[in-house]
């Protein structure tokens, strides 16, 4: 799916590129491990609000939503199987197309991990969840939707990669940034529901909006990078960036949700709906989007193909025929 650059294609990447994802998941498991020691959050069942609130949610749409996943799962599944079967064989031929069986990886990864939270959720197992301390707005013994925030954590930067590097052909070293600075104030905003510090929680979400400002700008300059330096024939070229530009208007809707939960504007179920809807809607949306692109690279292919097999079939013609009029057309001076 990496079009801009040869180099950059393939179901795996080289050693270089590797090492940043490895640091993001560093950094992600020392954030997380920090916020936990600080704010030692306390289970739901634990808390007798809490547990009443989460045994009051119809568990059913957590029912649905995994099934549908893992039905979606198992087609990127099955398409990255046989993608790159075919592409073992033509791959010397067609070098970019095994660059069709990273998205396919990616996608299969985002279903599977949010299969696996929403029917964690379905059990109604209030282990997978936390209470609020209350203070600062915030009521005591709110749910805290722990897994939902494990699951973006998962999910966002192979979100951000697919935006970013299989769609617009960024590098990886020009996602580290935006892609790690997400995933720490996602973090921080989990850490805000725990702590009973209100002076802590409102300063982790101011600083969490501020890195979303900084991070949402980086992901601006993936587009205007792609837009400066993408071939106008380029396969889907006005959606890809849309990819992007998707995202960041996504991550303000749920820092917005995020906000009204913590001031107590919306309810724990509202808030819980609201995301099992929007994280549910927006893979969904990720997979058209690359059935579109990857066909259109195939029909940009395939026509290529066509093009170069009609031109050579016009020069064997010419010359069975004995005359190269149809290859090398003379011009006579009068």
């Amino acid at each position: 799916m990496v079009v801009m650059d040869q180099k950059k294609t393939g179901l795996a990447l080289d050693f270089d590129q590797l090492r940043a994802p490895a640091s993001w998941v560093a950094v992600t498991v020392a954030t997380f491990f920090l916020a936990w020691l600080v704010t030692s959050p306390q289970p739901c069942q634990k808390v007798s609000a809490c547990a009443e609130t989460l045994r009051e949610f119809p568990n059913q749409y957590g029912s649905y939503s995994a099934a549908a996943l893992f039905a979606m799962c198992l087609h990127e599944l099955v398409s990255l199987f046989f993608t790159y079967a075919g592409v073992k064989e033509t791959q010397t031929l067609v070098p970019t197309l095994r660059s069709k069986c990273l998205p396919s990886l990616l996608l299969a990864s985002m279903f599977a991990t949010l299969g696996l939270v929403h029917a964690t959720y379905d059990t109604g197992d209030l282990f997978v969840s936390h209470a609020s301390r209350g203070g600062g707005f915030v009521a005591e013994g709110r749910p805290i939707y722990t897994m939902t925030f494990f699951e973006w954590v998962m999910d966002v930067p192979l979100m951000m990669v697919l935006s970013g590097y299989c769609a617009m052909g960024r590098p990886i070293s020009e996602l580290s940034g935006p892609v790690v600075v997400t995933n720490i104030y996602i973090i921080f905003c989990w850490a805000s529901l725990t702590t009973s510090s209100a002076t802590l929680r409102w300063s982790l979400i101011a600083m969490s909006w501020v890195m979303y400002t900084w991070a949402s700008r980086e992901m601006l300059g993936w587009v205007s990078n792609y837009e400066r330096t993408a071939p106008q024939d380029l396969p889907s070229r006005s959606l890809r960036p849309v990819l992007s530009v998707g995202l960041i208007a996504l991550f303000f809707v749920y820092g917005m949700v995020f906000t009204a939960s913590v001031t107590g504007i919306m309810d724990a179920h509202s808030e819980r709906m609201f995301y099992l809807c929007a994280t549910l809607t927006s893979k969904l949306a990720f997979s058209i989007a690359f059935v579109i692109i990857r066909a259109d690279e195939y029909h940009q292919m395939l026509t290529g193909v066509l093009k170069k097999v009609s031109i050579s079939n016009i020069g064997m013609v010419s010359i069975m025929r004995g005359t190269f009029d149809l290859l090398l057309p003379c011009t006579v001076d009068a």
